[in-house]
């Protein structure tokens, strides 16, 4: 009596079900959010309450998948579930299911427990969108400057084309390998600005790296610094190609702005053969105390004098959503590693979602 007292007091919803799935019990914040009936989820499956509960088909299969996900994990499992409310809104659950077993091994009972975090996430994507427009503003001045070379040479030979009308295949050649160029940085650019959709798909890694390098190289041309690719044979990688391109171009203009004398940035790319792949960014600039590596991606927390520490924050939850690692090894005045490790396929059933 005591004990559902203070469940029904917690504002996160708290269910139990048995081992072949069937509710036992929910606090009353499930009640109120799955918009049942006291005591009408007793003994039924997700898909038996779905004309007594506000999910749909689709939603409460997935909650079924999950659940079994947990089971075979064996242990403490974590999920994002997000849900459509019946005027059309969506709410985003922190969501936390624990496996109990009988001493023979075989199923007892799994605990969820679910918490609102629409406002956190609606907060994480209104800073998402706030370091795109930052890096933006940061870049343009570079595109700006790379643009305009090319279009002195268009005019050049233009004018050249007026005058030596024999010679007009060969400056047309070189007119349309600029004008290539422009068109390549511009859609770059406009792909950066347009809102990025969670659609995940098999992608070359090395394409997103070498997209990331044509928008920074004006950057890069700017502070002196040139970027060099180095790539091993490596298999398509399962992402959202978008949201790796922001951390590519967070990562690769913090190894560029640290190198205030100029030198080479390298991204070198490998994989392990079977199941994971490493993008490694290596600079030679001035490098990080080996005490302040472990706050890197805290919100506000940033190396630079003018930073925000909200690029890296963006980056670390992209990168944890894909299911990668990262891995920072660097010395003051000898410049700094950064590395992230991914798997080549996503475990659908523990995705997370921007």
């Amino acid at each position: 009596m005591v004990t559902n007292i203070i469940l029904d007091a917690i504002p996160d919803f708290v269910n139990l079900k048995d081992g072949e799935g069937r509710w036992l019990f929910a606090n009353q914040a499930a009640i109120r959010f799955f918009k049942m009936q006291d005591g009408i989820y007793s003994g039924k499956t997700d898909i038996e309450l779905e004309p007594y509960c506000s999910l749909s088909y689709d939603e409460l299969l997935y909650c079924i998948t999950t659940d079994e996900a947990s089971w075979l994990n064996r242990k403490e499992t974590r999920f994002e579930e997000t849900f459509v409310q019946p005027d059309g809104t969506t709410r985003t659950f922190d969501v936390i299911k624990i496996p109990m077993f009988h001493d023979n091994g075989e199923r007892n009972c799994l605990l969820v427990i679910g918490r609102d975090i629409t406002t956190r996430k609606q907060a994480e994507q209104v800073i998402e969108k706030a370091q795109t427009i930052n890096i933006i503003g940061e870049l343009a001045a570079g595109v700006a400057h790379e643009i305009r070379n090319p279009l002195t040479s268009l005019k050049g030979f233009t004018q050249l084309l007026q005058k030596h009308t024999n010679d007009g295949k060969k400056y047309a050649e070189i007119m349309m390998a600029e004008l290539s160029r422009i068109e390549e940085i511009i859609s770059e650019f406009l792909m950066l600005a347009k809102p990025q959709n969670v659609n995940y798909q098999m992608e070359d890694v090395r394409a997103i790296v070498n997209k990331t390098v044509t928008l920074l190289n004006p950057h890069a041309i700017l502070k002196n610094v040139e970027i060099e690719v180095q790539s091993e044979s490596i298999p398509n990688m399962e992402c959202v190609p978008n949201h790796l391109k922001q951390v590519f171009i967070n990562v690769l203009k913090n190894a560029i702005d640290s190198m205030d004398s100029g030198g080479i940035v390298t991204i070198h790319i490998k994989s392990d053969g079977k199941s994971e792949i490493s993008i490694s960014f290596i600079d030679r600039g001035y490098g990080i105390p080996e005490e302040k590596i472990s706050k890197l991606g805290q919100p506000f927390y940033t190396t630079k004098e003018k930073g925000t520490g909200l690029g890296l924050m963006v980056s670390y939850s992209i990168i944890k959503n894909h299911q990668g690692r990262i891995q920072i090894e660097s010395k003051v005045g000898q410049g700094t590693t950064f590395t992230m490790i991914f798997p080549v396929r996503q475990s659908k059933n523990i995705r997370c979602h921007l």
